[in-house]
């Protein structure tokens, strides 16, 4: 009798997507910083879509050639009308039969009779698995479009007493499946689950290259270059199973391949991806470039995203400070990004592109459309902070001429420290790039040019106003001189960026989805007006105005003093002489000390770029959803190829490039190379090829006695012993 098989109970894929989601904002909730959940490492959005999951988790396997014709059916022959029979049993109507789940572990399949399947493939698949997982070496006899006899081990000849052979199977396992009548499916008919052979290691044909690039399509895509010894030895330690090494060569070549082959897909279907933001998304720019080519061929170039939610949140909401960077990516090309600063000091994604090469032409592209979306024509009341990239340097000054470009001073002391190491050249440069009024600047400065001279024009020549808080302008509430935003959002998206184009570019929608979704909800959670960052920084400085004593003038005016300075505090103004206030746009210690002494709040005075109505205005527009990838609509636009690679000149480096203060590896190996010796004048250093002194004979060699050396041996040459 038949048990009708339980349906599986597992949840959709947008339920569980959903708890996800709510597991993360539940988590945030809890947690004081507000951008340590919203990282990519642990998210993968393109799970349940099967063509933006194509190249980023193991794809299907191809349909593989039957490794047996089923030509001597000795054996099976009188199992053969039993099978028939049992084809015409199980065509009773009303009946419910097990069927195959796919989704369960691989691991985990085994075969029951009167299981149904899909096809013959699927089928056969499950019974690979089966057998790898429990070291069954199974075969497959029969192996057609409509019967499928599977034995395990090896099939024994043995003689009776008449001389005749007989052939039977040493372990009793038998499958007998064949296509359902009148139903488009395949079903095991028999079954005999019983196993006495022990655990196989060599598998033979049951393990084929195909099956092995299945399980390494991921690990491959991740190191093309990881070793075929390495795979061989991981199928020993993980499956416990012997390949050849021709195996593993031949299923990193199909991985690569079809990697390939998918990446021809992605950028097809860019026409359709960039239709489908813009009918759901109206007012997002979305921007594709490409290369035409004399032949007629049509390659990628460069392709654009910038939200219409986004752009508004940034336009109502964020001080106008924009950080600009770009990062390489895992399959081709360079991420360029542009990132700005919510009211509570956190990034705000605003725009991101994919380019060829990072260099002047992709950056002023950039710029130019960002430019666009920001409504920032000239530049005027702008503030831009990068690296020192000679690309955007150029492209900024053409597209923004009258914007504030200030470089990361991290990467300008990076350089810096090559040429002038130690902790005194240290804190001077930090000194003078901390400094927030010209007198301290040029004071240290000058301290460094009494030590040295080459360091400090080394310095002047790095233009001050662009690293220095001395030369910022002031009126931006914000004093940054690092690129720190930037380097925390290419961190964010570090998994996100070994994916293939549009599976990479719905990893950081999503990520910005969320994020704006979950910020303007936790702005309800807001209890004061200054947001929860500025009021700790706040707090910070408050701590530190004990230090000083405060002499009043008059109409709030106020004189700070310490040992050694005195600054001048205005309150209805806003300012100090020292300049940190007009700056950063937060009361500095001497305005504490001044707010304190009058009884008043420094929170009240803090520039209202910080308060919490601001942070709500930059997240209460929302990114609308986009449909799966089948539902996208179908353009007849360009659909371009992927981009060709440049081979770069020389050998590619493989180690790693070390930042000047990381240290050098401890007991570094050191070896000294072969010695020549010219056979022309004896002298080492040369050969006889290049030699031009005149010929010497060599110097005799001293004859060496045959056997081993004995202590104390004073015997000639000759053998004779001298006295």
């Amino acid at each position: 009798m038949v048990n009708d098989a339980p349906e599986p109970t597992s949840r959709s894929g947008h339920a569980q997507e959903d708890d996800l989601f709510l597991v993360s904002i539940e988590q945030q909730e809890n947690l004081e910083d507000e951008d340590a959940i919203f990282n990519l490492e642990d998210e993968n959005v393109c799970v349940n879509d099967p063509f933006l999951n194509l190249l980023c988790f193991d794809g299907d396997d191809e349909d593989e050639v039957d490794r047996n014709s089923g030509e001597d059916w000795s054996e099976s022959e009188k199992y053969y009308e039993k099978d028939v029979e049992d084809d015409e049993d199980y065509e009773d109507e009303g009946v419910v039969y097990p069927c195959y789940d796919p989704s369960i572990d691989w691991k985990l399949a085994k075969p029951i009779v009167t299981m149904k399947f899909e096809n013959p493939r699927q089928l056969k698949d499950m019974l690979i698995n089966y057998g790898v997982a429990n070291g069954y070496q199974l075969v497959f006899t029969v192996n057609d479009n409509n019967r499928l006899l599977v034995r395990c081990g090896t099939e024994e000849i043995n003689v009776d007493g008449t001389w005749k052979k007989i052939k039977s199977w040493k372990c009793p396992f038998r499958l007998w499946a064949s296509r359902v009548t009148n139903d488009d499916s395949f079903q095991i008919k028999t079954l005999n689950d019983q196993h006495t052979c022990s655990r196989q290691f060599c598998l033979g044909s049951l393990v084929t290259y195909a099956w092995i690039a299945k399980r390494f399509f991921k690990q491959i895509i991740k190191n093309p270059e990881i070793p075929l010894r390495q795979m061989q030895q991981d199928m020993i330690t993980k499956y416990q199973c012997r390949v050849s090494i021709g195996q593993c060569s031949r299923a990193k070549e199909k991985v690569l391949y079809e990697f390939e082959g998918g990446l021809k897909d992605h950028y097809a279907r860019l026409s359709d991806y960039k239709t489908e933001i813009l009918e759901t998304n109206p007012g997002s720019t979305v921007k594709m470039v490409v290369d035409t080519m004399p032949n007629g061929d049509i390659f990628f170039s460069s392709f654009y995203v910038c939200f219409k939610a986004v752009k508004d949140g940034w336009i109502d909401g964020c001080r106008k400070v924009i950080c600009l960077d770009g990062c390489f990516l895992k399959v081709s090309g360079q991420l360029l990004s542009a990132v700005g600063r919510d009211a509570n000091n956190n990034i705000f994604p605003l725009a991101w592109a994919v380019v060829s090469v990072e260099n002047k032409e992709n950056w002023r592209w950039f710029l130019n459309l960002l430019r666009g979306d920001i409504d920032m024509e000239d530049g005027i009341g702008l503030t831009l902070i990068s690296d020192q990239h000679k690309g955007i340097i150029e492209a900024v000054k053409d597209v923004f001429p009258n914007v504030e470009h200030r470089q990361c001073t991290r990467h300008i002391y990076a350089n810096f420290k090559k040429k002038y190491r130690g902790l005194q050249f240290k804190n001077l440069f930090w000194a003078a790039a901390n400094s927030t009024n010209k007198q301290f600047f040029e004071e240290k400065m000058e301290e460094l040019k009494s030590i040295s001279k080459g360091a400090y024009d080394y310095l002047m020549e790095r233009n001050p106003t662009t690293w220095s808080r001395a030369f910022f302008e002031v009126g931006r509430a914000c004093d940054a001189f690092e690129n720190g935003m930037s380097e925390s959002f290419n961190s964010r998206i570090r998994i996100a960026r070994r994916k293939p184009i549009i599976s990479m570019f719905e990893e950081i929608r999503t990520f910005v989805m969320r994020r704006m979704f979950s910020m303007a909800k936790k702005s309800k959670t807001f209890k004061e007006e200054v947001c929860p960052r500025i009021r700790k920084k706040q707090e910070d400085i408050k701590k530190l105005q004990r230090h000083y004593d405060v002499v009043a003038s008059c109409n709030n005016i106020f004189e700070v003093r310490s040992e050694k300075y005195a600054y001048g505090v205005k309150i209805q103004e806003q300012s100090c002489t020292c300049g940190s206030w007009q700056l950063s746009g937060i009361p500095c210690r001497h305005a504490v000390a001044a707010l304190g002494f009058i009884n008043k709040d420094p929170e009240a005075y803090v520039s209202n770029w910080f308060e919490k109505d601001m942070f709500k205005e930059a997240y209460k527009h929302g990114i609308t959803p986009l449909k799966g990838s089948i539902h996208w609509p179908k353009t007849d636009d360009i659909k371009p190829l992927p981009p060709k690679e440049k081979q770069m000149p020389g050998r590619p480096t493989v180690k790693r490039k070390r930042d000047p203060s990381e240290k050098e590896k401890k007991n570094k190996k050191v070896t000294t190379g072969r010695k020549m010796t010219c056979q022309n004048c004896q002298e080492s250093g040369h050969n006889k090829r290049s030699c031009n002194k005149e010929k010497k004979d060599p110097e005799p060699k001293e004859a060496r006695r045959k056997g081993r050396k004995k202590k104390d041996d004073s015997r000639s040459v000759t053998g004779e012993k001298i006295d």
